[in-house]
C-alpha cells in the first residue's frame, strides 16, 4: 500500500465442478479486474482516500453473489510545497518573508532556509531572518514537512536594504554666532530597530575651533546598530566655541 496505489489480495476458491474459476473485482460501482489471479494492484489513486472493494467468483455458467465490501485507505502523501512565497518587509539586516499554506498534505512545520542554511522551523506562515548584511541578495527557500517527508522548496530572491535607508537625513546646520550653532535633523525614514538616542559628531570632536570648516553628521543608535547621515559642512565665526 502507498499513497497512490493499493494491492488487493484474496483467497483462491476451489472449484466444485469441472468449470475453471475466475474472479471479478469491483471498486465502487465499476469492474476493475477480471481474471484467474488472486491479487490486483490498483494504481494512480488519490492520497489519503477511502476505496470500497467487492469480489465475486465466476465460472462459465454462473457468478456468485458479491462479497461484503471492504474499505481500504491510501496513505497520506508528503505535503505539496508552500504557495505564493513573498517578501513582506526588509531592513539592512533582516528579511521578513511570508507564504500561503501547502495546497495538499498535512503539514507539521515549515522549514526556512537562507542560502541553503536552515534558519527557522515554524508552524506559522511567516518568518523573520536576522543577522544579514546590508544591500545583499539572499536566496530564501521554504518547504513543508510532515511525518511523510518534505515537500519541494519554494524559492524567493530577496535583497536587504542599504544602510542609508536607516540613517537620518542630512542635518541642517545654522550658525547662530561666534560661540554656537544650531543642528537639526529628521528621524530616519526606516529606523533600524528601536531608537535609543542620537549622537551629533562635529569633525569627530567635541571642541570646535573658529574660522575652520566643520563637518557635521548625525548618528542614530538603535538596538540593532548604528547608521550615519550624510555630512553637512559649515564655517563658524571667529573665536573658539565649545559644543
Amino acid at each position: 500500500r502507498g499513497c497512490t496505489e493499493l494491492n488487493i489480495r484474496w483467497l483462491a476458491t476451489e472449484p466444485k465442478n469441472e468449470f475453471p474459476v475466475s474472479y471479478e473485482l469491483h471498486c465502487g460501482q465499476g469492474l476493475i479486474y477480471s481474471g484467474e489471479e488472486t491479487q490486483y494492484c490498483l494504481k494512480n489513486l488519490s492520497p489519503a482516500t477511502n476505496y470500497a472493494f467487492r469480489l465475486r467468483v465466476c465460472t462459465e455458467v454462473d457468478k456468485s453473489p458479491f462479497s461484503e465490501a471492504i474499505i481500504a485507505t491510501t496513505e497520506e502523501a508528503a505535503p505539496s510545497k508552500p504557495q505564493n512565497i513573498r517578501l513582506l518587509a526588509s531592513t539592512a539586516t533582516q528579511l521578513k518573508v511570508g507564504w500561503d499554506p501547502s495546497a495538499s498534505g498535512s503539514v507539521r512545520t515549515y522549514i526556512v532556509y537562507c542560502d541553503g542554511r536552515q534558519v527557522d522551523c515554524t508552524t506559522e506562515t511567516t518568518s523573520i531572518i536576522s543577522g544579514l548584511s546590508p544591500c545583499t541578495q539572499y536566496s530564501i527557500q521554504v518547504c513543508a514537512s510532515s511525518s511523510k517527508g518534505k515537500s519541494e522548496r519554494a524559492v524567493l530572491q530577496a535583497t536587504t536594504l542599504d544602510l542609508g535607508a536607516h540613517a537620518p537625513p542630512k542635518p541642517q546646520v545654522t550658525v547662530l554666532g561666534r560661540h554656537e550653532m544650531s543642528v537639526t535633523w529628521e528621524i530616519p525614514e526606516q529606523p533600524l530597530g528601536r531608537i535609543n538616542h542620537y549622537n551629533v559628531v562635529l569633525n569627530g570632536k567635541k571642541v570646535v575651533y573658529t574660522g575652520t570648516d566643520m563637518t557635521c553628521k548625525v548618528v542614530v543608535v538603535t538596538n540593532e546598530g548604528k547608521a550615519e547621515s550624510k555630512a553637512t559642512k559649515k564655517r563658524t565665526a571667529k573665536d573658539e566655541c565649545e559644543i
